[in-house]
């Protein structure tokens, strides 16, 4: 059979010879749970995995009681998680080896991270803590010069970043990107209070997060959580009762943000999707 990232190089390197101007999204899922030994390095860790109905209950078993689990079934679940990351990398190398890039904008980032038991939680439940929701953002353009931006960005900044640096006029510039001293703080949000049951998904289970570049506030039932990032990147200090000022800024930000949301509408599910969400263990 032919692997996902297969079909994936086959499309890029079918639109490179397009005439026209093209767009491809790539989605690669290796480095979501159940993770695999890296198909282009051997079965590095065959040996320690055990058979697939095994496997399974692993998964699932590190999803609900994660801290039933041996120190030996983590190492095993994080030596697999690198060894899928590697394998991404290379297939990532090799589309870019495809594409012209003095002629191409690209972009690599992810939808969340993935927790490794840091906080006693595995995979990636209703949590907004960062080893989620801090996620790679490179950018590749013929027009811009390299540089690393350490403020805070947030993933719905890409759109109008790409949208300029393929010469569209959407708002904001690469050049002078929608980051910057007077950005308002990142938000994020969750709105379920278990991932196996969509009916969970109302306002009661809403979460919150806002992050400036030093701080970040989670509120969860309107409970404050505060982290000095950069002296705390693991969040294991909880200073919201210390620095109230800090606090009450965040508070704002992330409250506005979740008045974004509508609760009470329901729409039926296809089949379809509902088996897609199966198997990736969103659904039972």
């Amino acid at each position: 059979t032919v692997s996902t990232e297969d079909r994936i190089h086959d499309i890029v390197v079918d639109h490179t010879e397009r005439n026209e101007p093209t767009f491809t999204w790539a989605h690669y899922m290796t480095v979501h749970a159940p993770y695999e030994s890296d198909p282009d390095s051997g079965v590095r860790f065959a040996e320690e995995q055990p058979d697939e109905e095994a496997y399974r209950d692993l998964i699932d078993r590190a999803r609900r009681s994660p801290e039933a689990l041996s120190q030996s079934e983590r190492t095993l679940l994080s030596n697999l998680y690198d060894d899928s990351i590697r394998h991404v990398d290379r297939r990532i190398d090799d589309m870019l080896s495809a594409v012209d890039l003095e002629e191409t904008v690209v972009c690599i980032t992810a939808d969340h991270g993935e927790a490794l038991f840091e906080l006693g939680y595995f995979e990636h439940p209703p949590e907004l803590h960062q080893q989620l929701l801090h996620v790679p953002l490179v950018v590749l353009s013929p027009e811009v010069e390299p540089r690393r931006v350490t403020d805070t960005v947030g993933l719905e900044s890409v759109p109008a970043l790409l949208g300029r640096s393929a010469g569209f006029d959407a708002p904001g510039s690469p050049l002078c990107p929608p980051w910057n001293e007077d950005s308002d703080p990142v938000c994020s949000a969750v709105a379920h209070h278990s991932r196996f049951e969509p009916e969970t998904i109302e306002q009661a289970h809403l979460k919150l997060a806002a992050r400036d570049d030093n701080w970040k506030l989670i509120l969860s039932n309107n409970e404050p959580q505060l982290y000095d990032i950069g002296d705390d990147p693991n969040e294991n200090v909880d200073l919201a009762a210390s620095t109230p000022d800090v606090q009450r800024s965040l508070r704002e930000h992330a409250t506005a943000f979740g008045e974004s949301f509508v609760f009470g509408e329901s729409r039926e599910i296809p089949d379809e999707i509902t088996d897609q969400l199966s198997e990736l263990g969103y659904l039972e």
